[in-house]
């Protein structure tokens, strides 16, 4: 596999004349961030055969974060290296996330090569830890601290869970595989063997693809939110209701009791989840209604 750099367009130039300079670079690639509207690209980067990713912290809704968290969700053997100038953070959530971490503003070309070179991934962080550390990077990281005209634009880990990682506002999130070895990796499958194919998942599958029943009450907070904020009938009350019964069923570790109240919930808290683009309540409802 070739690396792959992702970087602003003022920086590919420099890579490229490294490149002319250096053999040992030249079969890597490199692509302008400008390209990048999600975490699908990212994917199909790695579909292609990329291993490992330069990649800088700030793409478009949260794909860098999103995609780091992808690999340790579904256990991938993929080095994902931050190139980025990232500013006010600690590192110890960055190295526990990420292969390496790189400044881009000099190019230091040992830094990068050991990078290359480094065995690829064979340990992954649990979700509990995944989600802490981008907690720490959403909160201290520089470019998620901003501005603007006196109005703060601070991220917060909701709006990560809510970033639509779609590259069309139509499609509810990304629907296609990343054949890692013999392991298909899809986001509504999971992990699947070399000679499965499975459309939708339920609840024992969201297990087996470490979606914890913790992952699916977060996920189902965020749907009961804003369930709430449209519900005009009471039959969508029934339904916020009941994805409410179903969050706190997932927190008690009941499955069963999950799926019934998803059942419940019906199509309405379905559409909603899909528009809004909660993926892993999408694969939860569409499993109770099956």
């Amino acid at each position: 596999m070739a690396a792959l750099f992702i970087v602003r367009s003022e920086r590919i130039e420099s890579l490229a004349m490294a490149k002319l300079f250096d053999k040992r670079l030249a079969d890597c690639s490199i692509a302008s961030s400008d390209d990048i509207a999600g975490i699908e690209d990212l994917i199909e980067y790695v579909q292609s055969g990329h291993n490992p990713l330069f990649i800088p912290l700030t793409l478009p809704r949260f794909a860098t974060l999103k995609f780091v968290e992808f690999v340790h969700r579904y256990h991938l053997k993929i080095n994902v290296v931050l190139f980025s100038a990232v500013t006010g953070v600690d590192p110890a959530p960055i190295l526990n996330l990420f292969t390496d971490f790189i400044h881009p503003s000099i190019i230091d070309l040992d830094e990068i090569l050991n990078a290359i070179d480094r065995p690829t991934r064979s340990t992954w962080l649990t979700m509990e830890d995944v989600e802490q550390s981008i907690r720490d990077i959403l909160d201290t990281a520089g470019c998620f601290r901003a501005s603007h005209q006196g109005r703060k634009l601070d991220a917060t880990y909701s709006e990560y869970l809510l970033a639509n990682a779609s590259r069309d506002a139509q499609s509810s999130s990304f629907t296609g595989e990343l054949i890692m070895g013999d392991k298909y990796v899809t986001t509504q499958a999971g992990v699947v063997g070399p000679n499965a194919k499975v459309d939708t998942i339920n609840l024992q599958q969201v297990a087996d693809t470490r979606v914890s029943l913790n992952d699916l009450a977060d996920s189902l907070a965020i749907l009961r939110t804003n369930l709430r904020d449209k519900a005009k009938s009471a039959e969508e009350d029934i339904s916020l209701g009941a994805v409410a019964s179903a969050e706190d069923a997932a927190r008690k570790g009941d499955e069963a009791g999950v799926q019934l109240h998803l059942k419940r919930a019906g199509q309405w808290a379905l559409d909603v989840a899909q528009k809004i683009c909660i993926p892993v309540a999408v694969d939860a409802i569409k499993a109770a209604l099956k």
